[in-house]
């Protein structure tokens, strides 16, 4: 048997705009505070007033050849987790999560239901690792693509994957038409 780690994110923590190199969100729609996005402030948008969604934890167990991986966010007082199991290989463990972070976010914000996983890549941007994760919005007979991305810190890829899918959700989620 072998375990990833489980990464709370304190709820306490400033928000990451206060992190240099790092910004919260401003959109509307599914608004993160624990993710990289291109954003303008911490607070929030003060037009919507709705809370945002935070991930809170991200678990990769794994025994055997197979691996379990659990996503938990939270949106004030409601929580979603979701848990999916499959085959363990880095780039299969990378779109499970993807796809588990999708599916938790869909619990809380119902507009990410029309979104699906397309492809998870980690590569170099500079000297820092980053993840990035492209998404493809299906609705009304069209097909859009749009990209997360979130660089790899120390609590590791797997977080880094979810935080992306949070990422590319933020941008679009709510402004699809």
């Amino acid at each position: 048997m072998w375990f990833g780690t489980v990464h709370p994110v304190s709820l306490d923590a400033p928000p990451l705009a206060s992190v240099p190199g790092r910004a919260a969100s401003t959109m509307p729609g599914i608004r993160g505070e624990d993710h990289v996005a291109a954003s303008q402030s911490p607070a929030g948008s003060a037009a919507s007033g709705a809370p945002r969604v935070i991930l809170h934890a991200v678990g990769v167990v794994g025994v055997g050849s197979r691996c379990t991986v659990s996503v938990e966010m939270r949106r004030a007082d409601d929580q979603a987790v979701a848990v999916a199991e499959s085959v363990f290989a880095p780039a299969v463990a990378r779109r499970l999560i993807a796809e588990t972070a999708l599916r938790a976010l869909t619990s809380l914000e119902p507009a990410a239901e029309e979104v699906a996983v397309d492809a998870v890549n980690v590569g170099l941007v500079g000297a820092q690792p980053v993840v990035t994760v492209t998404l493809i919005h299906a609705a009304r007979q069209r097909e859009e693509a749009f990209v997360g991305a979130a660089i790899v810190g120390p609590s590791g890829e797997y977080e880094a994957v979810a935080r992306a899918v949070l990422d590319g959700t933020n941008r679009r989620v709510g402004y699809i038409d």
